[in-house]
């Protein structure tokens, strides 16, 4: 039943900010997604997953709670300190 619910988007989201807290020199999104793939639902696919992702990494960017450097593939994400 877990497995197929998942995670909540702000548990996610707290995953993602604990991750990236860790460390201070940021993460690609390959390592973003190793952490939060298995947390939610296996009832989506992989195109589902990665565009649930990318909206809460816009959400937190917007709350200004992380920030991006760099462009395209090379985008890391890192934690903003506060």
């Amino acid at each position: 039943y877990i497995n197929k619910k998942g995670s909540s988007n702000d548990e996610i989201a707290k995953r993602i900010l604990k991750l990236l807290k860790e460390f201070p020199a940021g993460c690609n999104r390959r390592e973003i997604d190793q952490v939060c793939y298995h947390m939610i639902s296996t009832l989506k696919n992989d195109k589902q997953k990665n565009k649930m992702i990318e909206n809460i990494l816009a959400k937190l960017k917007k709350n200004r709670s992380i920030e991006k450097k760099g462009e395209k593939r090379n985008v890391i994400w890192i934690a903003k300190i506060e």
